[in-house]
């Protein structure tokens, strides 16, 4: 049998049994959750309004790490997060054409 890759035996015993069910299954759900709205926010909103709501994922990224306790964000990676999003919003500024299910979608 042909063999492309070696998989270490503490992976094959997080996914043993029902372990999957827990582990691997949501984690493809959510994705595929994802895919799919992803691609269908494109039939409700504009291409560039899509591309600033994805823009602002690094300002989310820094929030959520803050506020959770991750990690503190420092000066230049807030500076960083905010000039990426404000010259996307500047890119965009005449395509707001949104609906609240296109919105959704993208959440």
């Amino acid at each position: 049998a042909m063999r492309f890759a070696t998989i270490r035996p503490e992976s094959l015993e997080a996914i043993a049994g029902n372990k999957w069910l827990r582990t691997a299954l949501p984690v493809g759900a959510c994705k595929a959750a994802t895919l799919a709205t992803g691609n269908a926010a494109y039939l409700f909103l504009g291409l560039g309004f899509i591309q600033m709501l994805k823009a602002f994922t690094p300002a989310i990224v820094l929030a959520v790490m803050w506020v959770l306790g991750a990690a503190q964000p420092s000066r230049s990676a807030i500076w960083c997060v905010f000039i990426i999003v404000a010259g996307t919003v500047v890119e965009v500024k005449g395509e707001l054409n949104a609906t609240i299910v296109g919105l959704l979608m993208m959440m």
